[in-house]
């Protein structure tokens, strides 16, 4: 198990400054996805480089930001001939991608009816 004081310590030692904030949450957004850090251990390292931040992280939460049009929705429905909703889960799931989608629509719906027969 690691001992923090005797790392911070260490830390201090070689000049690098250590300050314990007190964050409630950390916001990581990525170009297709947020990832939300709730009730994190942050550290500041003051360091002759810059500042590091260290993120020790509490609950995790994905959410995701592709904007996806109606337009999309509503084309990827009409060429597959499943609903919007469904539709809107295939898009969402392949981050936008209306080939993609539309290709993994058409491969489960092949073979459900493979295994109907």
């Amino acid at each position: 198990m690691i001992n923090f004081r005797q790392v911070l310590g260490q830390l201090r030692r070689m000049g690098i400054a250590v300050k314990q904030l007190d964050a409630a949450r950390v916001v990581i957004e990525l170009e297709d996805k947020k990832i939300i850090i709730e009730n994190p251990e942050v550290l500041l390292l003051g360091t002759p480089q810059g500042d590091i931040y260290q993120v020790i992280p509490g609950e995790i939460k994905e959410e995701n930001t592709v904007q996806l049009s109606a337009e999309d929705i509503k084309f990827v429905a009409e060429q597959t001939g499943v609903d919007e909703k469904t539709a809107e889960e295939y898009l969402k799931k392949h981050k936008g991608d209306i080939a993609k989608a539309i290709d993994d629509i058409l491969a489960s719906k092949k073979e459900k009816g493979a295994a109907e027969q």
